[in-house]
């Protein structure tokens, strides 16, 4: 069981990582420069592309063959395993996509100020990534800048800062209503989500290990991407009907779930949603959920009841593989698609009559 998980925690992110490859993307025209690759952007700066060096504390220049240096561009400085410190120089306003993504053994960056955008997954999966400090300057932090980084303890900002603000260990953006980050490190047992927080952004509580009970306020709408992957300590988590969405992997390997009830309003269970949830014995699919994507529940080892919707019309592949044998799927006797699916995946299935 455990190779079985192990092996699923991997497929689930090498899915979410994209597969990159091991350098940034780059053309033959791109100039190079020492040990950097750059192009030129439209006002005459340069956005660095890629960094061919082995250093493993790197001061990026702030001009390349006399151009100043105002970008890291997508992916340019991706998949460094060796890479430890990065200072980033006066100047440079952007950081782009997968900048440094799957950088595993960097701990210490310096963005300076006059930095206006990180973008999405920008430190994705930088493990023993400690702390970081954001500029006043930032007006866009991209989804999942910092997904997957188990030991960060500390994101930075300013109490003046004009879009960001730390609370105690969390991170808000304020423009978005929008909860980004949740330190792994931090100990509490319980936590509410505070009133008017409408989006739970893409894993902005994986990793940690600590919270058991999680309450979600009327208002919330969005749950995003494996926002609380790996959280497995987590035993209980109240959903108000506001949400309308629940990302993918949202919830997978929360290993001590052991009841959810999901919102009326939900239209879909997304991707691996509760996958390898392994204390969950029962879920209501509510009735305008319209379809279960494949892998949704897979490997919820103790599962045994699911009560299936009229409304549903589609169960994705291998949506409940792995689950216990004892599973029985509770069907309307209308849902003859529904009734083949489990025939056809050897599941356990009732047929009870439903309420018009």
């Amino acid at each position: 069981m455990k190779k079985t998980l192990l092996l699923l925690i991997l497929t689930i992110l090498a899915a979410l990582c994209c597969l990159i490859p091991a350098q940034a993307e780059e053309t033959a025209a791109d100039p190079v420069c020492g040990d950097y690759t750059y192009i030129l952007m439209e006002d005459g700066t340069a956005e660095i592309t890629g960094y061919t060096g082995e250093e493993t504390i790197v001061v990026i220049p702030s001009v390349l063959d006399g151009i100043p240096v105002t970008g890291i561009g997508n992916k340019a400085f991706a998949s460094h395993f060796g890479l430890k410190e990065v200072s980033i120089p006066d100047g440079v306003t952007f950081i782009g996509k997968m900048g440094f993504y799957w950088c595993v053994k960097l701990n210490r960056v310096r963005i300076p100020e006059g930095v206006t955008h990180i973008g999405e997954q920008a430190f994705f999966c930088c493990v023993e990534l400690e702390g970081i400090r954001l500029p006043d300057s930032l007006e866009v932090l991209g989804d999942g800048a910092f997904g997957f980084c188990p030991g960060l303890e500390d994101v930075s900002v300013s109490p003046d800062h004009p879009i960001l603000e730390n609370r105690d260990e969390v991170l808000f953006d304020k423009a978005d209503r929008k909860l980004i980050w949740y330190s792994s490190r931090k100990e509490n047992k319980e936590y509410t989500v505070p009133a008017g927080t409408e989006i739970i952004g893409d894993f902005a509580f994986c990793y940690n290990k600590h919270l058991t009970q999680l309450n979600l306020t009327d208002g919330t709408e969005i749950i995003g991407d494996c926002a609380f992957f790996d959280c497995s300590g987590l035993q209980n988590v109240t959903l108000p009907d506001s949400i309308l969405r629940i990302g993918t992997n949202a919830f997978a390997n929360c290993r001590s779930l052991n009841e959810i009830s999901l919102p009326a309003g939900l239209p879909e269970i997304r991707a691996g949603t509760f996958a390898c949830c392994g204390s969950l014995r029962g879920i209501r699919i509510p009735d305008c959920v319209g379809r279960i994507e494949k892998e949704a529940f897979i490997s919820c080892e103790s599962l045994v009841y699911v009560f299936i919707p009229k409304n549903l019309t589609s169960i994705g592949d291998e949506a409940f593989k792995s689950c216990s044998p004892l599973l029985t799927l509770d069907i309307p006797e209308e849902s003859g698609d529904i009734r083949k699916y489990c025939e056809e995946n050897g599941l356990n299935y009732t047929i009870t009559e439903r309420a018009e």
